[in-house]
């Protein structure tokens, strides 16, 4: 589960950087941003889960 949140730490580390040179649209770093965030909570419940 660690290993899971570490990743979705270092993509949005990565999407921080791609958007500071404008490589990327702000619709697309949206898109992203939202699924991440649902990614989040997926493994939140997932964690919150296995607590129990």
């Amino acid at each position: 589960m660690a290993g899971v949140g570490n990743n979705l730490n270092q993509i949005a580390r990565n999407i921080n950087g791609v958007v500071k040179v404008g490589a990327v649209n702000q619709l697309d770093v949206l898109t992203i941003i939202t699924h991440l965030a649902a990614t989040e909570r997926v493994l939140n419940a997932v964690r919150g889960y296995l607590e129990s």
